[in-house]
């Protein structure tokens, strides 16, 4: 940042303790105005308690900020972030999903006291012409419910930037707030975000970016802040830096990363060349799979490969791996797992799993993990009748397999009694991925593995990854992350109108895979995924 340059955002000392918990420890560093400054570490290295306090949510226990060189009084309170020019899209929103999406966007002006009437039709235009000035498609008399999650991202970024306009209409001098704004964006949604964000900033407006996505960083920040432990280790510019060495600075430890901003390209990490190899014999073949928008779809796994399926939002590929183990119903096809044939027309998660298929869903909370359940009962749960007794379950047993779960898959937690719902998102992950590792699948389905996930827990789990197919078992990872699956998989299939439309083996690469993900979805004349 140039000394003659505006500061949006002076954070000064701020430190907050919850008990044990040191969240927040002398943080100090600065936003410049027309700038998009990141701010990375991993889940509990305290960013989402400063955005807290930012907001007013959290009361420090040391420290203070300015906006704009003047001193903020801090707590703020509830709603008073605005009066001092700051907006806010937090991870959960914050939206009223039973309302409509004009009464979301409109929220403020509608509740002011001095408005004794609302023209609803009057406010829905108002909601079609702001839209329109985003570029924007969006019903405003839909209820929010009623939106995608990408969707519902769109509308809380769209009210930030206008809460930021002052009576007369025009867009202030504001910092904006965006804290994991797109991890549920496709391509064209993500590049939309980043129109949006550079037209704000060019009005002279700062954005503070929180994200674990690398690529996104290097795409749209000047400067980043990371924290780790609740302390900055560095602020720095953004071009000044590798995506290697950032990752370092987040995890604290040295790292191999792969892609478009590391220092070199690898697969699962740190894995050897020969281990990285696709081997001939076969484990699954799946035959004229039809079910949902899927139709005759056809594909093998050999033993030891990690497949990886993509495509464009609503391609298809999203509905193969529940079709599979049997959560969605299929129409016909058929399965041929270790030289045994199924029809896929009946088959269940009960059979999936005697027949040696695992299946990690991509919502870990809602269908995967029991977040009010301890540790040992999640990992356990799908190998329950391994422990029990005449007289229940074992639960001393139950407590030394989540030890050993807890030691095997690098997980964090302070015991084995811990309730999920209180570990990070990336630990979180770990405990779905040892309940279903410890029943010994051939198979393991993955779908969206690392959503959410920050940079070091994404290269644990792409090592867990490597680590298990090297063992001999199959890995299909269904995914929208297309550097994930140039990271990790041996092939990728391509998915487009419902149909298996392509394969990308050789330079497998995020660029390679995105290039035929859109060049299938044209030829196959589909406008699934394109911008509005």
């Amino acid at each position: 940042m140039s000394k003659d340059q505006a500061v949006a955002l002076e954070v000064r000392e701020l430190s907050k303790v919850f008990g044990a918990t040191k969240a927040l420890m002398s943080a100090s560093f600065k936003v410049g105005g027309s700038t998009v400054h990141g701010l990375l570490g991993e889940n509990g290295s305290g960013k989402s308690t400063l955005v807290k306090i930012l907001s007013g949510y959290h009361v420090p226990d040391g420290g203070g900020i300015d906006v704009w060189g003047s001193p903020v009084r801090l707590p703020i309170r509830p709603g008073g972030y605005r009066e001092v020019g700051m907006s806010f899209v937090h991870q959960s929103l914050g939206l009223a999903r039973p309302l409509s999406v004009t009464e979301n966007l409109r929220i403020a002006e509608v509740t002011e006291p001095r408005r004794l009437r609302i023209s609803w039709r009057r406010e829905r235009a108002i909601a079609r012409e702001t839209f329109a000035r985003y570029g924007v498609q969006l019903d405003p008399s839909l209820p929010v419910a009623s939106l995608t999650r990408s969707q519902q991202a769109v509308l809380a970024i769209v009210r930030a930037v206008e809460e930021l306009r002052d009576a007369h209409g025009e867009l202030q001098r504001g910092l904006l707030v965006l804290d994991e704004p797109s991890g549920s964006f496709t391509i064209p949604e993500k590049e939309w975000l980043y129109r949006t964000i550079r037209s704000f900033t060019a009005r002279g407006g700062a954005v503070l970016f929180i994200s674990h996505d690398i690529d996104e960083i290097f795409e749209i920040t000047d400067e980043v802040t990371v924290l780790r432990d609740g302390r900055v280790q560095a602020t720095v510019e953004t071009k000044s830096v590798t995506g290697t060495e950032l990752a370092e600075l987040i995890v604290g430890r040295h790292v191999s990363l792969g892609g478009r901003h590391g220092d070199e390209q690898t697969r699962f990490g740190e894995l050897e060349e020969e281990q990285k190899r696709v081997p001939d014999a076969e484990l699954m073949e799946v035959s004229g799979l039809t079910g949902g928008s899927v139709t005759a779809v056809a594909f093998d796994v050999k033993v030891g490969e990690v497949l990886g399926i993509t495509g464009l939002a609503g391609s298809g590929f999203e509905e193969i791996l529940p079709l599979i183990f049997g959560v969605t119903p299929v129409i016909d096809g058929s399965m041929r797992m270790n030289g045994r044939e199924e029809k896929l027309s009946q088959m269940s998660p009960q059979l999936a799993m005697q027949l040696g298929v695992a299946m990690v869903p991509g919502d870990r909370e809602r269908a995967g993990c029991v977040l009010e359940l301890p540790l040992s009962d999640n990992v356990t749960l799908c190998s329950l009748k391994d422990y029990r007794t005449p007289f229940g379950l074992n639960r001393k047993r139950m407590s030394a397999a989540a030890w050993s779960a807890i030691e095997s898959y690098g997980i964090r937690a302070p015991s084995a009694s811990a309730a999920v719902g209180t570990l990070s998102g990336g630990n979180q992950q770990k405990v779905l991925l040892a309940k279903w590792l410890v029943t010994n699948p051939s198979l393991l389905l993955l779908q969206e593995p690392t959503v959410g996930l920050d940079i070091g827990a994404r290269l644990d789990i792409f090592q867990l990854i490597g680590a298990y197919a090297d063992r001999g078992a199959g890995v299909i990872c269904a995914s929208s992350d297309w550097e994930q699956l140039a990271t990790i998989c041996h092939r990728v299939l391509i998915f487009a109108n419902g149909k298996l439309a392509s394969a990308v083996s050789d330079d497998l690469s995020e660029s390679t895979i995105g290039h035929e993900c859109y060049r299938v979805s044209t030829l196959s004349g589909s406008n699934i995924g394109r911008p509005a």
